[in-house]
């Protein structure tokens, strides 16, 4: 169990810049996650929240949207259907709701 904990604190704090700065993409081919937002918290891998400003972003799960495209960001597509998800999002209104587990964490970290 400490060993995943510090491999995911590790992931987070490596990958943690780029992990949070999002770019929606037109075309699956283009993405780097692909995302379902699901209806229910408890359906999700995670709940973020959308933050107005880039100087929010302070932890993972806070996104702010960036609309040029860019190696710094992660590119994500909007897909219909949550099979087709590698990452399903709950959007929570407040920071302070924020929840994200290890798959989030290596997904955000390490997009391939």
């Amino acid at each position: 169990m400490k060993i995943k904990t510090l491999i995911g604190i590790l992931a987070l704090i490596i990958g943690q810049s780029k992990a949070q700065i999002i770019n929606k993409v037109d075309y699956p081919y283009q993405a780097d996650i692909k995302v379902y937002y699901v209806d229910y918290a408890y359906q999700a891998d995670a709940q973020i929240c959308f933050v107005e400003h880039k100087y929010q972003v302070t932890q993972p799960g806070l996104w702010w949207i960036d609309k040029q495209y860019d190696a710094e960001r992660i590119n994500i597509y909007e897909v219909q259907y949550s099979y087709q998800a590698d990452l399903k999002v709950y959007v929570v209104k407040y920071p302070y709701q924020v929840k994200v587990n290890d798959k989030y964490i290596q997904l955000t970290s390490n997009p391939e």
